[in-house]
């Protein structure tokens, strides 16, 4: 939050004008959380102890609407103060067919869940893997979004300006129970040297701009869309010294550009999806030692595929494929040819939707079968009152996306009030 004192103190103002003369109009709303989570394996740890405070105020005087959200939350684990964040803090003006909106705001593109190939706008933060929704993990950054209406409202045009680059954020501390073993290995190796990124300077040039055409046809929702702009994690560049085979990491952020395609439909109650992604050059790390800076630049195409059904009314199933295939593959590279996901989520309510038994699972490699399961209940207590229980279980082999995390196999509790 002390990056953005400007902003905050104007919204504080902003919210403190606003009240005492439109208390009618403004919609104020929000949660309280508590999140514990303990491993049950080896040393019994906590590796989560949360208290969040999450605000929203909406006004609304036509034709324009201001809007934002405000995450404070605090970890003694990690953290010895609260730390706070604007997700969200925009005004939105409508004029006939055309929604401007400008200010720091978060836009997520793609139908399938989870894993979104067309998804590039915001940025997330990793620091607690996955153990935060897609939704919670995106970053909220300024630019203007311009959406323009037509066909009776069921075609639009969208375009995003983002001016200035932000990534994402990933853990970086060695006793983070989350940190990638790569990065562990490579700061705790005394024969690795670590650069500062190379970040993208603060000129037009490095700018980043979007532009989505969606619509809806009969009962088959689509949208196109293009991105120009740079990964927001940094592509390892390495060179190694001949004389004592020291390795010099050195990250930079990378410009790209990539067209996607998604899809939402329904037939008899079976819903379908689809979304995939062409991107005309990715980085991909390399076991070549010919190769001089360990990185070859390969076009790929992501996928997703994924249906949903309900069963006996309230038996909620949804199964998504999702892939991801490199084009002119080279032997040396440290991903497959073509990888291959499965996505699991499914539920049942009963008492009145009051409890809720679900399941939630992937597995990120099929050919390493490492895996997340996540069973869990949750409890409506009260009104706006919500318990949550489950697990975290982690799988695979020992270098893979989840096997690695397997000695963090946990049990949480969640409670929420929300109003």
């Amino acid at each position: 939050m002390h990056k953005y004192p400007v902003l905050f103190f104007a919204v504080l103002i902003a919210v403190l004008t606003v009240i005492p003369r439109r208390a009618a109009a403004l919609e104020i709303n929000g949660s309280l959380s508590e999140s514990l989570n303990m491993k049950f394996q080896d040393d019994q740890r906590f590796i989560k102890e949360t208290t969040s405070l999450r605000l929203r105020l909406r006004d609304k005087i036509e034709p324009a609407a201001f809007f934002t959200d405000f995450n404070l939350h605090y970890d003694p684990l990690y953290n010895s103060v609260p730390a706070g964040e604007i997700r969200e803090a925009y005004i939105k003006l409508s004029l006939g067919s055309f929604d401007f909106q400008v200010g720091r705001q978060i836009t997520i593109w793609g139908k399938a869940d989870e894993f979104n190939p067309t998804d590039f706008i915001n940025p997330e933060d990793y620091r607690e893997f996955i153990l935060t929704g897609k939704a919670d993990r995106k970053i909220g950054i300024f630019y203007p979004k311009i959406d323009y209406y037509f066909g009776n409202g069921n075609f639009r045009v969208q375009g995003i300006f983002i001016p200035t680059f932000t990534p994402s954020r990933i853990p970086m501390d060695t006793t983070s129970p989350w940190i990638p073993y790569q990065i562990k290995e490579i700061l705790t190796n005394p024969g690795i040297t670590l650069n500062t990124p190379l970040m993208p300077g603060y000129k037009l040039k490095n700018s980043e701009y979007a532009f989505r055409f969606e619509g809806i046809m009969s009962a088959f929702d689509f949208s196109v869309s293009y991105f120009d702009g740079f990964f927001d994690l940094p592509v390892m560049f390495r060179s190694i010294n001949p004389q004592d085979m020291t390795i010099t990491i050195n990250p930079e952020y990378r410009r790209f550009r990539a067209g996607g395609f998604d899809f939402d439909t329904n037939f008899g109650g079976l819903g379908l999806r689809g979304e995939l992604a062409y991107v005309y050059k990715r980085y991909y790390a390399t076991t070549d030692t010919i190769d001089t800076d360990g990185i070859v630049e390969k076009p790929d195409i992501s996928f997703v595929m994924g249906a949903d059904y309900t069963l006996f009314e309230n038996l909620y199933l949804n199964l998504q494929w999702a892939g991801k295939y490199i084009f002119d593959y080279e032997k040396g590279i440290e991903e497959d040819e073509m990888e291959n996901r499965l996505v699991l989520s499914c539920y049942d309510t009963f008492f009145d939707e009051e409890l809720k038994l679900g399941l939630t699972g992937m597995i990120y490699r099929l050919k390493d079968m490492d895996y997340m399961i996540k069973p869990y209940i949750e409890y409506s207590a009260a009104d706006g009152v919500s318990i949550e229980t489950g697990a975290y279980l982690f799988g695979g082999k020992e270098q893979s996306m989840f096997g690695e995390f397997s000695g963090n196999n946990s049990v949480f509790l969640k409670i929420s009030y929300y109003f």
